[in-house]
């Protein structure tokens, strides 16, 4: 391993860049992204491909590695994606100089040693100057704040996102999006998030109204698949606004006792990396009312005789976790049939024992 980095780094410095990536290319499958060498490997890769020119390469290897789970590679990455993504500008004319391209006669130099050779007369090639640095002008400048003041207002605007889950029966899970802003309009990142949706058709149910309102709704789906459905829309969602996130993780386990099920709820969602953003309100609505032994951190769960409304704070890890009843019908009919069955029982035996006997027809 040592030995096979220490080649790949010598082959940069030289400029052997295929040949630095050939000696990567066999160890990049040995070590997962997630370890301090895959991530070297990946960096060295990323060098190669830009020394080569390969910039749509070096941005999808920089994409992978900004889903690592180290800090520090993560940021590089993350810089290094967007330098990519900037754009090229071109070079002015007057910025660079062109060195003039001499040519030689055959006789001219065959003779340029011998005693009678012919002094060559210099070109002189004339280089306008391109004057000292100016300051960008005032009203550029002025233009420039103007513009970024408002695009911070308007992608920073009132945002709020309100997550809804339902636990209609056993081991199901309905989950429900809601999202507003205070534009009336919908966001840039609106429009990616609705585009990359369409994967998911037909498990979700897309709304998006004229006033920037968006809902999108799943079908009923069991514990497992609404834990990745819920991973894959928090994805999409924080891949659109541009920003990386760990995704969050749904557990939902039962225990049957006949006459019903019990329910151990945990979710976890960390938002460690989302930086504190101005107006943005994020709620995870849990439609039951006889929530138990909740446990939340780090804001408290609000319980309601209609609802419960947990808020999810930005820059923390989220954590709640509670359990719940479901009454099943089919066990709640059968403890009332033994009831019954045994009260009837019952008050046989006291008829008995009355001495009134069985019942009998009249002769």
């Amino acid at each position: 391993m040592d030995s096979a980095l220490a080649l790949a780094e010598a082959a940069i410095e030289k400029g052997e860049y295929e040949l630095c990536l050939k000696n990567l290319g066999n160890l990049i499958q040995s070590y997962s992204i997630n370890t301090d060498e895959g991530a070297k490997i990946r960096m060295m890769m990323i060098t190669a491909y830009m020394g080569k020119g390969e910039d749509d390469k070096a941005k999808s290897m920089c994409r992978k590695l900004t889903r690592c789970k180290n800090t520090e590679q993560r940021q590089i990455a993350k810089q290094l994606l967007s330098v990519l993504d900037s754009p090229k500008l071109e070079r002015p004319e007057n910025w660079s100089i062109k060195l003039p391209v001499i040519e030689f006669n055959s006789t001219e130099n065959s003779n340029f040693y011998s005693k009678g050779k012919k002094k060559m007369k210099k070109e002189t090639i004339y280089i306008p100057p391109t004057g000292p640095t100016k300051n960008l002008g005032i009203g550029f400048s002025i233009l420039v704040f103007i513009t970024l003041t408002f695009l911070t207002i308007l992608l920073s605007g009132c945002v709020k996102i309100r997550t809804e889950l339902n636990f209609p029966a056993q081991d199901r899970v309905q989950l429900n999006v809601t999202i507003k802003n205070s534009s009336k309009k919908l966001l840039s990142w609106q429009t990616k998030f609705q585009n990359s949706l369409q994967s998911l058709y037909p498990k979700i149910t897309h709304i998006t109204s004229t006033n920037g309102k968006q809902i999108i709704r799943t079908r009923i789906l069991k514990s497992s698949d609404a834990n990745e459905m819920l991973q894959k829309i928090s994805y999409m969602a924080a891949e659109s606004a541009g920003i990386d996130l760990a995704a969050p993780q749904l557990s939902l386990k039962e225990k049957n006792w006949l006459i019903g099920v019990k329910q151990d709820i945990k979710l976890e969602i960390d938002l460690k990396d989302l930086p504190e953003i101005p107006g943005l309100k994020l709620e995870l609505l849990f439609n039951s009312k006889n929530l138990r032994d909740v446990k939340s951190s780090p804001l408290q769960i609000n319980q309601s005789k209609e609802h419960s409304l947990w808020e999810i704070k930005e820059g923390k890890l989220n954590f709640i976790q509670f359990h719940q009843w479901k009454w099943s019908p089919l066990g709640v009919g059968i403890l009332v049939i033994i009831i019954a069955l045994g009260l009837t029982i019952t008050l046989q035996k006291l008829r008995l024992d009355m001495g009134f006997g069985y019942p009998e027809l009249p002769p």
